[in-house]
C-alpha cells in the first residue's frame, strides 16, 4: 500500500506557521484535498499559496479552536466545501509561559489548556460525531509532545494539557473504533519552530545548538518536515492497523 493520499479530505488546525505548515503540505504532496485552519488568517494565506504553488489542492477557513461553534461548523465545512471529512489533524496549540508552578498565573494554565488540550477533545468529539454520520470511518490525529509523557520543568500548564492530549486520544481510539475511525497521537521532542523557544528555555535557557546532544540523543533538533512524514504515513492506508497508539519523533529524547 502507498501513501497515497488521493480522494481523502483532511482538515489540519494551526497550520499557519510551523509544524501545521509543514503536515499541509506534506499531506496536499500526496494528494489530499486539505482544509487548513487558523485564527491567524495571513498566516493561513500564506500556506494556501505555498500548496497551491506545489501543484495541491487546499482552502482556508478561521477557526478558534477553543470555540465549540468554530471547532463543530468547521467540520461541517470541509463537508460542504471540499465533499467530505477523512483525516482530522489536531495540531494547533500554545506553551505559555515558562515558570515554575508555585509561581505559574492561573489565567496563562487555562489559556494554555484550552488551546493545546480542549481543542483536542473538541476537534475529536466533532470530526468524530460526523465521521459516524458518514458512516465511511475516519483517521484523528492528534499532536501531543514528549512533554505528554515526561515531566517539563517550569512548564507545568504545557506539560499537563499534552498529557491531556494523550488521554483522549487513547480514550477516543475505544470510543470510536467500532466505527472504524482511528486516533493516534505524534510525540515530538524538539523541533525547530518559534513555539520551540519556550520549551527549550524551560530546560535550561540555552540556545537549540547548544542543547542539542543534551537534548536529543541523535545530536540535533528535529524539522517539521519531520514530525509531517509520520503524520502522512498515520494518514494513508499503511497504517489502518493502529490506533489508540503515541508515535514518537524525538531524536531519542524520551529513550534516555
Amino acid at each position: 500500500m502507498e501513501q497515497n493520499l488521493r480522494a481523502k479530505v483532511v482538515v489540519v488546525t494551526g497550520a499557519a506557521q510551523g509544524i501545521g505548515r509543514a503536515i499541509a503540505t506534506a499531506l496536499s504532496a500526496r494528494g489530499a484535498t486539505v482544509l487548513v485552519t487558523d485564527i491567524d488568517d495571513e498566516g493561513g494565506a500564506e500556506t494556501i499559496d505555498l500548496i497551491k504553488e506545489l501543484g495541491g489542492v487546499a482552502s482556508y477557513a478561521h477557526c478558534d479552536v477553543t470555540r465549540s461553534e468554530d471547532m463543530a461548523s468547521t467540520m461541517d465545512l470541509a463537508v460542504e466545501r471540499l465533499g467530505g471529512l477523512d483525516v482530522l489533524v489536531n495540531n494547533a496549540g500554545y506553551e505559555g509561559d515558562i515558570r515554575p508552578i508555585y509561581d505559574y498565573d492561573d489565567e496563562d494554565f487555562d489559556q494554555v489548556l484550552a488551546i493545546t488540550c480542549r481543542s483536542v477533545y473538541l476537534g475529536t468529539k466533532y470530526a468524530g460525531r460526523l465521521m459516524r454520520s458518514l458512516g465511511k470511518g475516519g483517521n484523528i490525529i492528534n499532536i501531543a509532545s514528549v512533554a505528554g509523557a515526561l515531566g517539563l520543568e517550569n512548564g507545568v500548564a504545557y506539560a499537563a494539557a499534552k498529557h491531556g492530549v494523550l488521554g483522549i486520544t487513547r480514550t477516543a481510539a475505544l470510543d470510536l473504533a467500532q466505527d472504524n475511525i482511528r486516533v493516534n497521537a505524534v510525540c515530538p521532542g524538539i523541533i525547530r519552530t518559534r513555539m520551540a523557544d519556550a520549551p527549550v528555555a524551560a530546560l535550561g535557557g540555552a540556545s537549540m545548538a547548544a542543547l542539542a546532544d543534551q537534548i536529543h540523543p541523535i545530536g540535533r533538533i528535529g524539522e517539521p518536515s519531520e514530525v509531517a512524514d509520520l503524520v502522512v504515513w498515520l494518514a494513508s492506508d499503511r497504517s489502518v492497523f493502529c490506533t489508540g497508539a503515541d508515535f514518537k519523533v524525538d531524536g531519542g529524547y524520551s529513550a534516555r
